[in-house]
């Protein structure tokens, strides 16, 4: 049976802001992070392992904190994994990641 990685995430860099659920805030290591679980989902899909799929905790797109819709639940700070439409780099390893899941079919 495939396994699909589901609700996975990081928070924000706190650094310079030093608040990881300001939207300014960086993403350097949630990319680092987003990249080393796909590249091992990738692995895994191609040589087939059990990882078959994965899905991310959370897309918020234009929400911001304080939006009612960031994707992330009540019992959790708004923003708390949030990818917003301008981590632009989030965006592009999204981007990649899907572009090779995607050619596997």
């Amino acid at each position: 049976m495939p396994l699909v990685l589901e609700e996975f995430g990081l928070v924000r860099d706190a650094a310079p802001y030093g608040d990881v659920h300001d939207p300014r805030s960086p993403v350097v290591h949630r990319d680092l992070f987003f990249k080393a679980i796909y590249d091992a989902v990738y692995k895994s899909a191609v040589s087939g392992g059990p990882l078959a799929g994965d899905n991310l905790w959370a897309w918020g797109g234009e929400a911001r904190p304080g939006h009612g819709w960031t994707g992330d639940p009540p019992d959790e700070p708004p923003g708390w994994y949030s990818v917003y439409d301008t981590d632009t780099s989030t965006v592009e390893v999204l981007a990649i990641h899907a572009e090779e899941m995607a050619a596997l079919d």
